[in-house]
């Protein structure tokens, strides 16, 4: 007689190892021709946008783009500073292990220091440490085994599990395109220096059927103004920016969502007057969401016939439950102190922080996040030196409101600067007020042990019917009434008739059971 498998299908999130490394990739960045001889660098900034990867399966080979901002005093007195905006492509390699091919690969790649030299003044070399950090993930139907059917001699054991089903994902761009005026109280624009961007106030939900995010691009500009001095002047905007499509799911599900700024552009325009009082914006905003929804099944967890051998395959399935979200803001208060050998400082021109790669556990059931800011101070000097710049970094640790937490979940952690604010409290000290928003995404990795296969066959030795009647057994230390019941080949129901026992009694070391045959 053969043993059917009932399954029921459902889509689950598969678990694929992810992994980090980091490489050390090595330029040569020549000065255009129609700029000046470099006489002094100031600041050497750069990030990084990933243009694709390739999967090997033992391989990952991730393309990406170093795009450099760098500042420096040049030998043209006329020009107190001079920007040097280009990019570099560079190929990295991430040994994987047996990465499926239909995963949705994520590759976050970010500038953790980067070093540089004068070689001449025409060339600087920069060595940047890249980190890169591989997540992969599959949403598979998966037919999970609840029932046998067949013989009606058969015992099964189920387990109820909680699990998330994927019900959709989408993958899309939003494109923000505007053209910024300048404050009537700045000066035109002679030359922009370098351009810092943010996403803030983001956010997502699920109305009538409609799936909306919306926030806010903001866009802090430095630039050389067309007044007498060149002096230089910075330029604070935000572009708010909406997201919607229409998405067949309800508005209490459990939404998993990534909004990252994938191209930025951006440009000096005239306005109706024919000055450069204008900014033309073009940016590309990546929008990915996974929409999930926590479904009970019934689970296939063991088996046995009561007068034939069972013989059952298994496979173990890892998948993850998303548990939820958090996204908290806290202000960081430092006093910063220049470093030795910088100029004393006279008037602060723009500060720019960034932070750095954040790590997050569990402690007393709240996420922790430990990480670092970077920030860099571009100054006036009453010194020989007109212009100047330092960089420190200031750690710090912050406690997330969510409480009751698990210790053996995942957690995805980002954390961004939202806004900065600066004053000078002497020639060597300032004041900083760093807004960072920080948020983190729960889930947690399940094991699903599911029975692939059932088989009959003859009993090996002696049959049930060669046994004694009656079995007196004192149990042991892990004994169930299912585990009993199976090495004897009889029910729960049996064992419980004849001990005077319920089906939820739990069998403590050395109680004595009568067990029929």
């Amino acid at each position: 007689m053969s043993v059917d498998l009932l399954k029921e299908y459902i889509r689950l999130n598969k678990i694929i190892p992810g992994t980090e490394s980091q490489s050390v990739f090595e330029n040569d960045i020549i000065v255009p021709d129609i700029k000046p001889d470099i006489r002094e660098i100031l600041l050497v900034d750069a990030d990084v946008s990933v243009d694709s990867a390739e999967n090997f399966r033992d391989k990952l080979n991730v393309n990406f783009t170093i795009n450099y901002k760098i500042l420096y005093r040049s030998k043209n007195e006329e020009l107190p500073v001079t920007p040097i905006n280009c990019s570099s492509s560079f190929t990295g390699t991430i040994n994987t292990d047996s990465m499926d091919p239909e995963a949705n690969i994520s590759v976050i790649c970010g500038i953790e220091h980067i070093d540089f030299s004068l070689l001449n003044d025409r060339k600087i070399n920069t060595k940047a440490i890249v980190k890169f950090g591989v997540t992969a993930s599959c949403i598979k139907e998966v037919g999970i085994t609840s029932d046998l059917s067949g013989n009606e001699s058969i015992q099964v054991k189920k387990q109820n599990l909680t699990v998330s089903n994927c019900i959709d994902s989408i993958k899309d761009k939003c494109t923000v395109s505007e053209t910024i005026s300048i404050p009537g109280v700045k000066s035109s624009i002679s030359e922009i220096l370098r351009t810092d961007t943010a996403l803030l106030g983001k956010s997502a939900k699920i109305i009538d059927g409609v799936f909306t995010v919306k926030g806010e691009l903001s866009v802090t500009t430095l630039y050389i103004a067309s007044d007498e001095g060149n002096s230089i002047q910075y330029t604070e905007n935000s572009i708010p920016f909406s997201y919607t499509t229409e998405v067949f799911v309800s508005e209490n599900i459990n939404l998993d969502t990534s909004v990252t700024l994938d191209t930025f552009k951006i440009s000096a325009c005239e306005d109706s007057d024919g000055e450069l009082r204008c900014l033309s914006v073009e940016a590309e905003i990546m929008i990915g969401a996974s929409f999930y929804e926590n479904q009970e099944i019934s689970i296939l967890e063991d088996a046995y016939c009561l007068d034939r051998e069972l013989k059952l395959s298994r496979e173990i399935f890892q998948t993850s439950s998303f548990i939820g979200d958090v996204q908290n803001q806290f202000v960081l208060k430092e006093i910063v102190r220049k470093t030795d050998y910088a100029p004393d400082m006279a008037e602060i021109i723009n500060v720019t922080c960034k932070c750095g790669a954040p790590e997050a556990y569990v402690e007393s059931g709240r996420i922790v996040l430990e990480s670092f800011v970077k920030c860099t101070f571009l100054y006036l000097s009453n010194d020989s030196c007109p212009v100047a710049s330092f960089s420190t970094e200031i750690p710090y640790k912050y406690v997330f409101d969510k409480k009751d937490v698990p210790e053996n979940v995942s957690i995805s952690i980002k954390a961004d600067v939202e806004h900065i604010n600066f004053s000078l409290v002497s020639n060597e000290e300032a004041e900083l007020r760093i807004v960072i928003c920080a948020s983190a995404s729960i889930s947690q990795s399940n094991e699903i042990p599911i029975i692939t296969k059932a088989a009959e066959a003859d009993m090996a030795g002696d049959n049930v019917n060669s046994r004694p009647s009656v079995v007196i057994y004192y149990s042991h230390p892990g004994d169930s009434l299912w585990s009993v019941a199976k090495k004897y080949m009889t029910t729960r129901d049996i064992i419980c008739a004849f001990n005077d026992l319920d089906e939820n009694s739990l069998l403590s070391p050395g109680m004595k059971l009568v067990i029929p045959k």
